[in-house]
């Protein structure tokens, strides 16, 4: 990542000052796939994505053909089936969810959760 602005987090993750934002990326624009690949190919090096934007089956392969030293990816997810904007679940549950669309295993990726209100928390026995 030379030239680019990172925060360097605690762990040593450098994570990218600057990210994609996808949720104006439909998953059936054939356009789509085109956007990430011109961001990419111009040094965006993060993704900002979420399951409920609908993308994730199109940009994952994407994705996927980095690793977590070429890219960084965050990830959220929907919301409750109840409508309640906030759930919890343990990080294997997150991991694993994360793992199919991108078809990469958890420990090839780096994986950020956002703190957004819809975003997914982990339980204490998942941390």
């Amino acid at each position: 990542m030379v030239g680019v602005l990172v925060q360097e987090f605690s762990n040593g993750v450098m994570m990218p000052a600057v990210s994609l934002g996808c949720w104006e990326l439909k998953g059936d624009a054939d356009s789509t796939p085109i956007a990430v690949k011109a961001a990419l190919d111009e040094g965006y090096y993060a993704l900002d994505d979420a399951q409920i934007y609908g993308n994730e089956h199109v940009i994952g392969p994407i994705v996927g053909s980095f690793t977590k030293d070429q890219m960084k990816a965050v990830a959220k997810f929907d919301p409750t089936q109840d409508g309640t904007p906030f759930k919890v679940v343990s990080e294997d549950k997150f991991l694993e969810s994360f793992e199919k669309p991108h078809g990469k295993p958890e420990d090839d990726r780096a994986v950020f959760v956002t703190t957004k209100i819809w975003c997914t928390n982990f339980t204490p026995e998942g941390i």
